[in-house]
This record gives C-alpha cells, sequence and structure tokens, in this order.
C-alpha cells in the first residue's frame, strides 16, 4: 500500500507540473493574441483616422477649387452688376463721365479679385496642408492653376491702364502694344472649345479632381 501512494504522489506531483506547464502556455498565448489583437485594431484605428483625415481635405480642398472655379469665371464675365460697383457718390463728385465709368470698372474688377483672393488663401494653406500628409504632388498640379490666374491678373491690369482717362498717352500706348504680344483672356468666350483660358483651367482641374476624389470615403 505505500508504494502504491508512493507512486500516485509521483503521479499528482507530475500532473500538477504538467498542469502547470498547460497554464502558462495557455496564459502566454492568451497574452499573445490579446496583443495580436490591439495590434490589430491599432493598426484598424490608424487607418480609419487617416481615411477620414484624408477624406476631410480632399472634400475642403474640391470644394475650395470649384469656388476658384467660378471665381474666376465671373472674373471675365463682361457683365458687371450694380452691386459690384457700388461707388460711394461723394468719390464721384465732379468726374466726368468716362471718369467715373472708369471708376466703377476697375471698382468692379477689384470686387471681384477680393472674392477670388479669399478662396485662394484657404487653397494656399489647405495646399500647405497636403504636403505634409501627401508629398508634393498636390502643389505640382496646382501651380498651372496660379500661372493661369497670374496671367488673367496681368491682362486685367493692363486692360485697365488702357480705358483709366487719367494716364498719359504714352503709358496707355505702351499697355495697348503689351496686350497685342499676349493671348487675349479678358472675357469668357460663350462657343464651347474656342476659349483657350478655360480650356486650359478645366484640364488643371480635372487632373487635380482626379487626384483628390480617390480620397474621398465613399
Amino acid at each position: 500500500m505505500s508504494i502504491c501512494f508512493a507512486i500516485t504522489d509521483a503521479d499528482w506531483e507530475l500532473t500538477k507540473d504538467v498542469f502547470g506547464i498547460i497554464s502558462t502556455l495557455v496564459s502566454a498565448a492568451g497574452v499573445g493574441v490579446a496583443g495580436w489583437i490591439g495590434f490589430e485594431g491599432l493598426k484598424t484605428w490608424r487607418r480609419q483616422s487617416k481615411g477620414a483625415s484624408d477624406h476631410d481635405l480632399s472634400r475642403r480642398l474640391l470644394l475650395d477649387l470649384y469656388n476658384l472655379r467660378d471665381c474666376v469665371s465671373a472674373l471675365r464675365s463682361p457683365v458687371m452688376l450694380i452691386n459690384e460697383s457700388a461707388i460711394p457718390p461723394e468719390q464721384l463728385a465732379g468726374l466726368n463721365f468716362q471718369q467715373i465709368s472708369y471708376k466703377h470698372t476697375a471698382y468692379s474688377y477689384q470686387q471681384r479679385f477680393v472674392t477670388l483672393d479669399e478662396v485662394r488663401n484657404r487653397l494656399r494653406g489647405e495646399i500647405l496642408e497636403s504636403e505634409v500628409v501627401w508629398g508634393e504632388d498636390l502643389k505640382s498640379l496646382y501651380d498651372p492653376i496660379i500661372t493661369l490666374i497670374h496671367e488673367l491678373w496681368t491682362y486685367i491690369r493692363a486692360h485697365l491702364v488702357t480705358m483709366n482717362p487719367d494716364e498719359s498717352d504714352d503709358m496707355i500706348k505702351s499697355y495697348r502694344n503689351m496686350l497685342t504680344k499676349r493671348r487675349d483672356v479678358l472675357y469668357e468666350l460663350p462657343l464651347e472649345g474656342e476659349d483657350e483660358f478655360k480650356k486650359e483651367l478645366i484640364l488643371a482641374l480635372t487632373k487635380l479632381e482626379d487626384y483628390l476624389k480617390p480620397k474621398l470615403i465613399s
């Protein structure tokens, strides 16, 4: 009997050791699984967070790019609305018809450029933000639009000089000669395909759309 009890005690001690090892292994496996689940969860959270950030930035950029397109179209419109040229009467006192006409036109363009600059300033910050998170690709796609807007601004500025009755004849002649060497981008042409400036602007915007729309969360 004592031998049986001795064997049984030995088996029990061995069994306890085996169960201890198995328990340790199970605990270690549980920690490993929990760690893997946590790591995968963190990766998913980071991916979702980045997706949401990319979506928000892309949406803001697209909205302001469309606003910019509309501002450029309004800038090139030959129609001057009354509210655009609402100059205080005291500033027009003593001026002749030609001077008043010039003042209204210059003021209208000034107001249009103010609206355009508000959108451009927002885009400048958004483009800088995109450079931080995506690199310089978007900035390089946006550069042609800046070039087109500068071309338009230069042409309108020269055009206003040529119609200013208070400018000297030599200055007016000089600016008219300058305009003859540039393409006419002052007004938006009504017929599709004839307006090269508009075609270039739409092409540049389309490239930006193709870059930004895949970053939107559908």
